[in-house]
């Protein structure tokens, strides 16, 4: 019997080989408790044996979210989960072992430390899929808001399932707004999540951040993405205050021919908007078309029941 070989055996190194070569019959035999208990004994006696932590680490189940491991068993297995790596080749096989222990580390409650192994792993292969999701949690768990906004940015440019990826913006959205008062990455994230979903809720929330912070040209870009969505998709109605602001976007910068055919974009959806009516009407007289302007500012009085702006375009109608 092997055990009894090694219990005589005067040399650490000799005992734990035999240890070894007794675990891997009993693995063999399917006497899976009988193999983890011989390995595990052959690498306390030899805890820098390569062949031992090799045959140990691969033969570690996967760490499940409810595993009911104790503080000192999560600890083993990151131990044996960062000589494992060091023993693999570089490249995707030390960056998965890498991970594995990260995911230790975690859960075991060492945060900062598991973030490190991460961020290694990151400073290798920022894109890799599952060291993204082990920072997410990480930065969930300890409570990094920021870092967690920014994590579920980066994670939602990797993934290719387009409701994870929205999913991930919004969160990250949510936390750059409504947390921190990130106006940019706000923005950024939002921007992301129309760039997605075009018809998506978050556009009002933009436009009245990009308002307030006066983004004149990411808002024009966004009222044109806009009203290209609409137009695609057969929402002319919807169209309407969409050219209304954008015209008066364009008129606020000096456009005033863009202002004017934003306006009759309008006014051919809707050719009973009064103030479209009067805004162009103002613009096609400051070009010298007397006679469209005379035509927008009648029709104009058919539809406009203020008396103040009545009078004004009375008053440019008898000059």
């Amino acid at each position: 019997c092997l055990e009894a070989l090694a219990g005589v055996c005067s040399s650490t190194q000799a005992r734990a080989s035999l240890l070894m070569r007794a675990g891997m019959i009993a693995d063999v035999l399917g006497d899976e408790t009988s193999a983890q208990s011989r390995f595990e004994q052959s690498l306390r006696m030899a805890p820098d044996d390569p062949g031992t932590t090799i045959l140990l680490a691969d033969r570690l189940p996967p760490l499940e979210a409810d595993a009911e491991l104790s503080l000192a068993e999560l600890q083993a297995r990151a131990q044996l989960c960062g000589t494992r790596a060091e023993l693999a080749e570089p490249g995707a096989g030390r960056v998965d072992w890498d991970l594995d222990r990260a995911e230790a580390l975690e859960y075991a409650g060492s945060l900062a430390e598991a973030g490190q192994t991460v961020g290694s792993v990151l400073d290798q292969r920022p894109d890799d899929i599952r060291a993204l999701q082990a920072l997410r949690r990480i930065c969930a768990r300890g409570g990094d808001r920021r870092n967690l906004a920014r994590t579920c940015q980066t994670l939602a440019t990797h993934l290719a399932d387009a409701q994870g990826r929205l999913l991930l913006l919004r969160e990250a959205a949510q936390i750059f707004d409504a947390e921190l008062q990130d106006v940019d990455y706000a923005v950024a994230c939002y921007r992301m999540i129309l760039d997605a979903e075009p018809g998506a809720a978050e556009y009002q929330r933009l436009i009245e951040l990009l308002i307030e912070h006066d983004d004149v040209r990411t808002l024009y870009r966004c009222y044109s993405a806009r009203l290209n969505h609409l137009d695609v998709v057969g929402e002319q109605n919807e169209r309407v205050p969409v050219l209304l602001a954008r015209a008066r976007l364009r008129a606020g910068i000096g456009d005033l021919r863009g202002a004017s055919r934003d306006l009759k974009a309008l006014l051919d959806i809707d050719g009973d908007h009064n103030a479209a009516l009067l805004e162009r009407a103002r613009l096609l007289e400051r070009f010298g078309e007397a006679k469209q302007a005379a035509q927008c500012y009648q029709h104009f009085l058919t539809v406009e029941s203020d008396l103040e702006r009545r009078a004004s375009a009375e008053l440019s109608l008898s000059y």
